[in-house]
């Protein structure tokens, strides 16, 4: 009896492993092949993203980049009234975002591309990149967006657009500043 408990506990504890190597080496793998490491905003700047966005009730917000989706979860939280998506493609921080979305209707997870996603519902965009892929975003998003859509970036700004204002969100560390711009 002893012998096929401590049996079934090994196999579980290999078994679990093998799933944690696997998983461990998809993300080196894309973290070498994404463009966008997963840099998580601090959360002590997050309630003040999010208090800049002044949504309405159906209002869309996408996260491009989302990783484990905490800029979505505070801004469904704030404005009930809203939808919100992330687009993830790092398996960790999208499996993260998915767990942490359960029980939230109005809050979706994507695992996909954000150069592919299909953006045109957004009102709002929130992005945390690093100014080259940030260039190349913004300027997908101003193809594909409607007039008036807002763009806020975090700590890094365009060189090709100007933007409409610069909160100061903190003095040290990440999550300085937010760059605010419109379609």
């Amino acid at each position: 009896m002893f012998f096929l408990f401590y049996f079934i506990l090994a196999v579980l504890i290999v078994f679990l492993s093998i799933i944690c190597i696997f998983a461990f080496l998809f993300e080196i793998y894309s973290a070498l092949t994404l463009s966008v490491p997963f840099v998580p905003v601090p959360k002590k700047v997050v309630r003040k993203i999010v208090a800049q966005f002044r949504m309405m009730p159906g209002d869309v917000l996408f996260d491009l980049g989302c990783g484990e989706g905490r800029v979505l979860r505070e801004a469904v939280a704030e404005y009930p009234g809203i939808q919100a998506v992330g687009v993830e493609m790092g398996l960790l921080p999208y499996f993260l975002a998915r767990v942490y979305a359960i029980g939230k209707p109005n809050l979706r997870i994507l695992r996909e591309n954000m150069y592919q996603s299909d953006i045109s519902q957004a009102t709002h965009i929130y992005l945390y990149l690093f100014p080259e892929v940030l260039e190349e975003i913004l300027y997908k998003i101003h193809r594909e967006c409607r007039p008036g859509t807002l763009v806020f970036s975090c700590d890094f700004s365009s060189k090709t657009y100007n933007p409409e204002r610069v909160v100061e969100l903190s003095d040290t560390g990440r999550g300085r500043k937010l760059f605010v711009y419109r379609v």
